[in-house]
C-alpha cells in the first residue's frame, strides 16, 4: 500500500460485537436457556433484550449506568415458558455503558449494552 489509508472500518455490521453478547454457561434447569441477546449492540436509541425461560417463572429486568444506578425497570413479574422480548428506548439518556440485569429465581444474569451518539 502506497500513503496512508485514508479510513479503517472495523466490524461494520456489529457481527463481533453481537456474538459478544451471547452468554454461555448457565446451568440447566435455571430457568434461562443459554443465550441472552441485545440486539444490536453498539445500539442508539432503541436496543432489544430477548431470552427464553424454560418454565415459568418471576423475572425482573432492569437496567443500570455506569455508577450502578437504576435507570429503567423492563421487566417486573410472572412471565409464562417461551421467548421473551424487550425493547428499551434510552433516547434521553447519555452515550456511554449501561448494563443489564435479569433476576430470575434465586440467579442474577448480567451483560453490557453501549448506547452510542
Amino acid at each position: 500500500m502506497d500513503g496512508l489509508p485514508q479510513s479503517v472500518e472495523l466490524d461494520p455490521d456489529y457481527w463481533v460485537l453481537n456474538k459478544a453478547n451471547d452468554i454461555t454457561g448457565i446451568e440447566e434447569n435455571s430457568g434461562l436457556e443459554n443465550t441472552i441477546l441485545a440486539i444490536p449492540n453498539p445500539f442508539k436509541n432503541i436496543v432489544e433484550i430477548s431470552y427464553t425461560l424454560t418454565s415459568s417463572s418471576y423475572l425482573s429486568l432492569m437496567i443500570f449506568n455506569e455508577l450502578g444506578q437504576e435507570v429503567d425497570k423492563l421487566a417486573d413479574g410472572f412471565l409464562p415458558p417461551g421467548t421473551h422480548s424487550v425493547s428499551w428506548n434510552a433516547e434521553g439518556h447519555q452515550p456511554g455503558i449501561y448494563f443489564y440485569q435479569i433476576k430470575l429465581a434465586d440467579r442474577v444474569y448480567s451483560g453490557k449494552l453501549i448506547l452510542s451518539e
